[in-house]
């Protein structure tokens, strides 16, 4: 097999690789939005993980403020309260009307 051969080969299966993660991406994307769109159970668990998430986050920078860790509590305390803002604003903005 030759330098050339080989390199063709190579991009060939790149080329594969690609497609395939692009082709499950898609379908996951569109399974996600599925289920999203059509599962109230699902939104509720998802937004139970996110809000046990930034609360776990919150949680975290306690102890780590209490043990001396300061900078790491303050972004895990950041990123908990930008969190949970966000959900916040998401529920009080996109919050679905009665029928």
């Amino acid at each position: 097999m030759t330098e050339r051969e080989f390199d063709q080969k190579v991009e060939r299966a790149a080329a594969n690789f690609e497609r395939r993660v692009e082709a499950t991406a898609d379908h996951l994307d569109k399974t996600v939005n599925h289920a999203w769109n059509h599962s109230r159970l699902f939104r509720c668990a998802s937004r139970g993980i996110s809000l046990a998430a930034e609360v776990g986050l919150l949680l975290v920078a306690g102890r780590l403020a209490d043990r001396g860790n300061r900078t790491a509590a303050a972004w895990c305390a950041g990123l908990s309260a930008v969190g949970l803002a966000g959900d916040v604003l998401t529920a009080i903005c996109f919050r679905r009307k009665k029928k």
